[in-house]
């Protein structure tokens, strides 16, 4: 009798424990979809190859700066980091969805703004290499139309290499006061032609005389998209699709034709501030007829690091034409700081990273290559860090990468002194370098 309630006193113990483990499993994932927006639940990561430590360094800041107003409340951020051929590292914290609070994954896919850019002109000299156009040939000889609607900038002068590394003096499209920045700012349904872009462009003067100065413009980018269908004879979307996407096997990026102002398939939820009532709205929606070549690209943050590695070690082009991409003006020359650009790809001296960043309506980027120990990096957040109430973090590298960087090189993370750019002190969006 005893031996009896014995056996059912330890068998009510194992199923009350047995209820409990599962009890505590249930409500952890739950916990990974709920809480408030400043609960950054839903952190983790994935495949890691960095020491335990970096990781959980890196992780911790990545949940500490999400849905934090001291880090501008981003809804979401994605990063990856990948080393040579090591496995991917992957971290997230917060939502894809603030109407759900669907938790962010590493594969969600971004609008990534500016890197566009790294796209647009890797085609670009793929077309040079294969001798279906020039470096040295002037716009006009391509677009003779445009230049003749252009008539404040001389194109017959101005060559592609100057589109490509921003000597063209041409001014950008894309001021905040402009016309079309306000027409797309406040309808991202709106279907741009090229025609309304040059009026935009040709209500402006020259920022400078060709060659003799440096000013980063959408509006070089925009053009060389249409060099890109004049030279190949087919659409910019489908050059990219053929000559970078399906030889690297990008299969989670797309280039959106205008018309398509969607992403397809599970992707981060893009907001933005809205000043007149000074709320958060959702903003994932957008045209890419408004920036065209200079920013039109959605991908995620395993096909960015794809993409980063490729760009970096010039695997699409031949070593000529790499060293040429490489090549870069000093901008320091002109009152930019310790930068050099090149030919759609920047170098940021403090910190020994080459790559680009990338803003566009609701969403910011960043890809990065840190040359002191060949990291590739990629990280987005899902809302505009140019909108009017950005107070600290004016992008994805002031806001996370460059401490990434400290961790990355063994060494206590500590904030940023560099002065990130201010929306008060720029133009434009889409001005990520």
């Amino acid at each position: 009798m005893k031996r009896r309630s014995e056996k059912r006193a330890r068998s009510r113990i194992l199923a009350v424990l047995w209820l409990s483990l599962a009890t505590v499993l249930m409500l952890s994932l739950l916990g990974c979809g709920s809480g408030s927006s400043s609960d950054t639940s839903g952190g983790s990561s994935y495949n890691s190859t960095l020491t335990d430590s970096q990781s959980t360094k890196i992780q911790t800041m990545i949940t500490e700066r999400t849905g934090n107003p001291s880090y501008e409340n981003v809804p979401a951020m994605v990063m990856g980091i990948k080393q040579d051929n090591k496995t991917a590292w992957y971290g997230t914290a917060g939502y894809s969805d603030n109407s759900t609070l669907t938790p962010v994954k590493y594969t969600d896919k971004f609008r990534i703004g500016s890197i566009s850019k790294t796209f647009t002109a890797t085609v670009v000299l793929q077309l040079a290499q294969e001798g279906k156009l020039s470096l040295s040939d002037n716009v006009s000889s391509w677009l003779p139309t445009v230049a003749s609607t252009l008539t404040n900038y001389s194109l017959g002068s101005i060559t592609i290499k100057n589109l490509l590394n921003h000597t063209s003096g041409i001014h950008t499209y894309t001021d905040f006061t402009d016309s079309i920045f306000l027409a797309a700012y406040s309808n991202p349904y709106r279907i741009f032609t090229s025609s309304e872009v040059m009026s935009v462009i040709n209500s402006h003067s020259p920022d400078f005389t060709v060659g003799t100065s440096w000013e980063y413009s959408n509006s070089n980018y925009y053009l060389l998209g249409l060099i890109i269908e004049a030279a190949s004879g087919e659409t910019y979307e489908n050059q990219v699709q053929k000559r970078i996407l399906t030889p690297l096997g990008m299969t989670s990026t797309e280039v959106p034709a205008s018309g398509n102002p969607y992403i397809s398939g599970s992707y981060a939820h893009g907001y933005m501030y809205d000043s007149t009532t000074s709320k958060m709205i959702e903003r994932s929606d957008s045209d890419p007829s408004y920036p065209f070549a200079s920013g039109s690209i959605v991908s995620n943050i395993p096909d960015l690091l794809k993409w980063m590695q490729a760009l970096y070690n010039g695997t699409l082009l031949n070593s000529t034409y790499h060293a040429l991409q490489m090549s870069s003006i000093d901008l320091s020359t002109y009152g930019m700081g310790n930068y050099n650009y090149g030919l759609g790809i920047m170098t940021e001296g403090d910190y020994n990273i080459i790559g680009h960043r990338g803003q566009i309506f609701a969403y910011d980027c960043s890809i990065q290559h840190y040359t002191t120990y060949d990291y590739d990096l990629a990280v987005c957040v899902n809302r505009s860090l140019f909108d009017e109430n950005v107070t600290t973090y004016a992008n994805t590298n002031s806001l996370i990468l460059y401490d990434t960087l400290t961790v990355l090189a063994g060494s206590t993370v500590k904030p940023s002194t560099k002065q990130p750019v201010k929306r008060s002190n720029v133009r434009t969006p889409l001005t990520e370098y």
